[in-house]
């Protein structure tokens, strides 16, 4: 088996598993970031198996979470695994520029992005081999979007859990610090850019000599990236310009568009639907912090949402809000999503992180 890539991305020093197919179909107007991962167990008709699905957060690219997904692949060898970036959102200029037929609704704001995902959900159920059932997982914002789009989806489709990977569902105080500066650079979003890759090609020249070498040293060592794929796609979104283009103005919409307050409905149509899931990070996490946790325990006290979404509750002091940036973290998660999945099977232990005592 060998890998089927795209041959624009073929060159970028990415390593890619042999079951994997990453494509660029058009979802929404936008040609868009796909990985599926095939099941690695043999079968007479191997796409039709559950499927784990995967939001990102932003970031927005599925290509952040490489190695995560083929982790999660090894522990699910019957499964199907697959990934779809954000409309606009990408590492290679052609899924980013804001060319003619794109419709920006679709990259610019939440609404849009949500739009998008449920799309490329029904596009997997009407394929040829749909798969069995669906297992959802979303990192960040990319669980507010699975908040957004699953309620919508036809009754008839099985989805069986739904994980919420240090969810940012709710505006905290923690991200005021972050609203400021992201605002002002939201206002002129390309003098913006043009400054801070004036201003690092200067600094990384003149202490390395060589631009591409020292940003990747830059955001490994400043940044904490130790994932050799992790830190390769974000060394070729920060030279992208289109991509940070994006990236500001849908942030933007972020923090001026989600929850102030905690989103009881949308969780309670969310657990409606499937087996719902909450991993909150150590870190600080200030898009998810732990007091968030501690509001949404205080509900099922109060009996606003269901006890046996409480249980499934669970903070992660050993990981950060990106744990995708680090090896042991990224096992750590998906040591999460096993105990999850078992649990609703009723097949084994629950995760062993810190619940009701926080």
């Amino acid at each position: 088996m060998a890998a089927s890539i795209h041959p624009d991305y073929q060159t970028l020093g990415l390593t890619f598993p042999a079951n994997l197919t990453l494509s660029t179909p058009t979802v929404a107007t936008w040609p868009s970031e796909v990985l599926d991962f095939a099941p690695l167990t043999a079968s007479s008709s191997d796409d039709n198996r559950p499927c784990i699905l995967f939001i990102p957060g932003n970031p927005g690219t599925c290509l952040f979470y490489i190695d995560f997904l083929s982790r999660l692949q090894e522990k699910y060898p019957d499964h199907r695994v697959a990934a779809v970036s954000y409309a606009g959102h990408g590492i290679i200029p052609r899924v980013v520029e804001r060319s003619a037929g794109r419709d920006m609704h679709f990259s610019d704001c939440l609404a849009g992005q949500a739009e998008h995902k449920a799309l490329f959900v029904s596009s997997l159920l009407q394929s040829s081999s749909p798969p069995t059932s669906l297992v959802l997982l979303g990192h960040s914002i990319g669980c507010h979007l699975i908040s957004r789009f699953l309620p919508s989806l036809p009754s008839s489709v099985n989805v069986t859990d739904t994980f919420f990977l240090t969810p940012f569902i709710q505006f905290s105080p923690s991200v005021l610090s972050q609203s400021m500066p992201l605002n002002l650079v939201a206002s002129a979003p390309l003098l913006a850019l043009r400054a801070i890759l004036q201003s690092a090609n200067a600094l990384l020249s003149a202490s390395s000599g060589y631009t591409g070498r020292g940003l990747r040293f830059l955001l490994g060592a400043a940044g904490g990236i130790k994932n050799a794929n992790t830190l390769e796609v974000a060394a070729h979104m920060a030279v992208t310009p289109g991509y940070f283009r994006n990236f500001i103005t849908l942030g933007h919409e972020e923090i001026n568009e989600v929850p102030r307050e905690a989103p009881t409905r949308a969780i309670l149509e969310v657990a409606g639907r499937t087996n719902l899931h909450f991993l909150f990070a150590g870190g600080p996490d200030q898009w998810g912090p732990v007091t968030q946790m501690r509001s949404l325990l205080r509900l099922v006290r109060m009996g606003y949402i269901g006890k046996e979404v409480g249980g499934r509750m669970v903070y992660e002091p050993a990981i950060v809000h990106d744990f995708v940036r680090d090896d042991e973290q990224i096992g750590v998660v998906v040591d999460f999503v096993e105990a999850g999945m078992r649990r609703t099977l009723n097949a084994g232990p629950l995760y062993p992180g810190v619940r009701s005592k926080l």
